[in-house]
């Protein structure tokens, strides 16, 4: 597969191992509306940022910018959270007021 152009959100993409994985998880024909919907999950979590991985200013606003953009923001594809729901109360509490 030759990539010639990427979505700038997708900049921190390791392509390579993208599509290393996306081949190794097919399973036959399916219709293009499914596999447009496994390549976009897949490059989703592949691109995502890692544990560890220090953003700096830009990156994070960019990317609390796209998560308001998104319809279902609360889950990634595979129903993990996006977010984290703090109240007062716990914020009170682990700030120790």
């Amino acid at each position: 597969v030759l990539v010639r152009a990427h979505p700038a959100a997708l900049k921190r993409l390791d392509w390579q191992a993208f599509f290393t994985a996306l081949a190794a998880s097919g399973s036959g024909a399916k219709a293009v509306g499914s596999i447009a919907e496994r390549i976009a999950h897949s490059a989703a979590c592949h691109g995502a940022v890692k544990a560890g991985h220090e953003l700096g200013r830009e990156e994070q606003l960019e990317l609390v910018r796209l998560l308001y953009r998104l319809e279902h923001m609360e889950h990634c594809p595979h129903g993990r959270p996006t977010t984290l729901d703090l109240g007062w109360g716990e914020l009170a509490r682990r700030f120790q007021r």
